[in-house]
């Protein structure tokens, strides 16, 4: 017999990372088509008549192009499921940016993961009680946020990429900043003559070169971590670093236990 809830809103303005679990989680829907990467870097663009955008929006749009998302439950011998339809209402740079995030495999693969992780942790009586689904739902928004919008290096139309004119790219601990303002509000000094680097007004570093994984603080002891190993030579100037969106609000369309 199932079980149903009626459509919900959850959002906030900070983001977590849950735990990880090695149970499945299983995507229904229609497959989705892999898109090419010129169509990808089209939707990711910033338009170019517009040196420095503000955040648009609100826009809506389905959290997954998969449709229907099923997550096993704990508890039961594994053999309750939640099924949801989720839609997220965002802020970008242009409604387009969301749209492709959606359609990056590598976000489809972190979000299926990062269900799977929460869902495991819930029971079917939980994730319907009105006290505990607010708490499931917020994890939830909390650990989209971060995936439906990380951090950009300058022009980089991917996230995992490196800015075009210094080649300044993430570092492999990315995912642990908290640096998470939009991109055009904070940037990254770089000297390479000087092998020097700092986030915003934090104190600048010494770097060698061949560091992956360096940690910038800001003057509001912000973190971001940056790969400097294939830093352009002679290199000085400004990267800007941030994110091209946030998230507003999880909306859902459909919320059923079986």
């Amino acid at each position: 017999m199932a079980d149903e809830e009626n459509t919900q809103e959850v959002g906030s303005e900070d983001a977590v990372e849950p735990t990880k679990s090695k149970r499945g989680l299983i995507l229904g829907g229609s497959v989705m088509a892999l898109i090419a990467t010129a169509g990808l870097a089209a939707l990711l663009a910033v338009p170019a008549n517009d040196e420095h955008p503000d955040l648009e929006g609100p826009f809506v749009m389905p959290l997954t192009e998969m449709g229907e998302i099923q997550v096993n439950l704990r508890g039961d011998g594994n053999r309750r499921y939640l099924v949801m339809i989720l839609r997220a209402e965002y802020d970008a740079f242009t409604m387009e940016y969301g749209l492709g995030r959606i359609a990056d495999p590598l976000y489809q693969a972190k979000l299926q993961d990062q269900l799977l992780s929460i869902a495991s942790q819930y029971t079917s009586a939980e994730v319907l009680e009105t006290g505990t689904q607010e708490i499931f739902l917020q994890e939830v928004f909390e650990a989209v946020d971060p995936l439906l919008f990380p951090i950009h290096f300058g022009d980089a139309l991917l996230p995992e990429d490196a800015d075009s004119e210094s080649g300044l790219a993430p570092g492999k601990s990315i995912a642990r900043s908290t640096m998470f303002s939009p991109l055009y509000d904070q940037s990254i000094l770089v000297d390479d003559s000087e092998h020097t680097i700092s986030l915003g007004e934090g104190d600048a570093l010494n770097f060698s070169g061949d560091e992956t994984d360096l940690k910038l603080e800001d003057e509001r002891g912000r973190i971001v971590y940056v790969d400097v190993s294939d830093l352009k030579e002679g290199f000085q100037g400004e990267v800007n670093v941030g994110i091209r969106g946030r998230l507003r609000a999880v909306y859902k369309d459909k919320y059923i236990v079986q």
